[in-house]
């Protein structure tokens, strides 16, 4: 689990591994032994030599828009695109899937179909 930046919160960070225990049993992850690392854009892969696209609900707060826009600006891609889904969370791509799909045919297919 990475927190981008923020101070990590170990409740949520118990929590979610108790979602993974519950969903992968045996549990792979102990929240004894949960490590929680802060990391930034400069830790991730800079360099794509394939189109980069940015999706994201703008009303996300699991992944910042701010820090997701930074990491966007930092890396290296032949195109790279930010699109944010309006009135979205964290998981725009399925309570607003129609605006989902809408971006991916409208940015993302024809560069699928020209290759």
């Amino acid at each position: 689990m990475f927190s981008f930046g923020l101070e990590p919160d170990l409740r949520f960070a118990e929590a979610e591994s108790g979602g993974v225990c519950f969903s992968v049993p045996p549990c792979p992850i102990g929240t004894k032994s949960l490590q929680i690392k802060s990391i930034g854009p400069a830790d991730l892969d800079l360099e794509f030599s394939i189109p980069i696209f940015v999706i994201q609900g703008e009303k996300d707060f699991t992944t910042p828009t701010a820090l997701a826009r930074q990491y966007l600006e930092s890396i290296k891609a032949p195109r790279k695109e930010f699109v944010l889904i309006k009135g979205g969370g964290h998981f725009a791509a399925f309570m607003r899937s129609d605006q989902f799909l809408q971006e991916l045919v409208a940015g993302v297919r024809p560069l699928a179909l020209a290759t």
